[in-house]
């Protein structure tokens, strides 16, 4: 299938864009790109840093890039054409969550965008963050490779119950060097919320995107990956996005299947070696808890089906455990091991990238 894309005249190259990866999302898209609209148009965003020709210079160039949905995303993303600089790609074939947005940062690079800013299709913009961003990233600050803020939250049938807490008058951004004493740090205080992240396009592809097979915790190893890279990080404590749950997410779903606990020890395995003997065993202990609480909890809730999953997930972490104790690989489970043995390199410019990637066409 060709891949369907509406672009609109960009006039300058401009240093931002923004990222809305999509699947079937027909019933929320619009609800972003509303967003979009209405927090950017009550901006005064600088045309130096927007690069867009008169009509749209309030908002920076937004690419949504559709993994093949299936229902009417694409038509009801076109629907904004006029309101907005939209940029429609479909891919032509699926790439999953993560794939997806790696191979849409790729691309955006390879147009020219220094930065940019991931939003979720089902997530909204909260406040003027776009304008908030576009100043941060002139910070000089070599190392500098990503900005975030905190989020609101709700249920998505309760998005208008909410109320934006206004940009304050003074930001207070925690400042997170890309070191091991901000990844020990972690454990105390975990910080980051993918939606509304603000990458550095040249930093986010060195440190090799988001591990394509992760189902749950994708998040967690991203980010150590990252600072291990020594990219800093500043997190602006202002909930600039609304984030909006629904009861069948991907958490969820993790959740009952014992997906995110597949996970879990793959990020334990790989990265908690760079902690101590005595924190190794308390964040083990700390996921079996969990894992024994949800039993119960789905027990009492009468959805006896999925417990058996939450019991096979214990016993994988034990397992899991007794590998990074002893150091022993035989010991990995294999759903693990497939994660772990998965080569996770700096992603390629695009027009360097191996064929039989996903092919887009991109007007200009």
């Amino acid at each position: 299938m060709p891949a369907i894309v509406q672009s609109v005249h960009m006039t300058a190259p401009p240093k931002l864009a923004l990222l809305i990866p999509t699947y079937n999302g027909s019933e929320c898209i619009g609800d972003v790109l509303q967003s979009i609209v209405r927090w950017c148009k009550s901006q005064s965003l600088p045309a130096e840093s927007s690069g867009l020709s008169s009509g749209f210079q309030s908002i920076p160039p937004v690419y949504i890039f559709d993994d093949c949905s299936t229902d009417g995303t694409i038509r009801t993303a076109m629907e904004w054409q006029n309101s907005l600089p939209l940029h429609v790609v479909r891919n032509e074939r699926n790439l999953g969550e993560y794939g997806n947005v790696n191979h849409a940062i790729v691309a955006l690079q390879s147009l020219g965008f220094d930065w940019v800013m991931l939003l979720h299709q089902d997530d909204l913009l909260a406040g003027p963050w776009v304008q908030t961003c576009l100043e941060l990233i002139e910070t000089p600050d070599p190392a500098l490779g990503m900005i975030c803020c905190s989020n609101l939250y709700c249920d998505r049938r309760d998005t208008a119950s909410v109320r934006p807490v206004p940009r304050p008058e003074k930001l207070t951004i925690d400042q997170r060097p890309g070191t091991v004493a901000s990844i020990h740090s972690l454990r105390h205080s975990w910080f980051w919320t993918v939606p509304g992240s603000v990458f550095q396009t040249a930093a986010f592809m060195e440190t090799g995107g988001f591990h394509p097979l992760m189902k749950f915790a994708g998040d967690n190893d991203f980010l150590v990956r990252f600072m291990l890279a020594g990219h800093t990080t500043f997190y602006v404590k202002w909930p600039a996005i609304l984030k909006r749950n629904s009861d069948n997410n991907g958490t969820n779903r993790a959740n009952d299947s014992g997906v995110d606990i597949v996970c879990w020890a793959y990020v334990m395995l790989r990265y908690l070696p760079l902690a101590s003997k005595a924190d190794r065993t308390i964040e083990f202990c700390v996921q079996a808890k969990r894992i024994l609480r949800r039993t119960v909890s789905l027990a009492r809730r009468g959805r006896t089906a999925v417990v058996p999953a939450q019991l096979r997930s214990l016993a994988l972490l034990f397992q899991s455990y007794c590998a990074l104790i002893t150091g022993s690989k035989r010991l990995i489970p294999p759903q693990v091991r497939a994660l772990i043995d998965f080569r996770l390199d700096p992603l390629l410019p695009a027009d360097s990238s191996p064929a039989g990637s996903a092919a887009i066409l991109i007007e200009g």
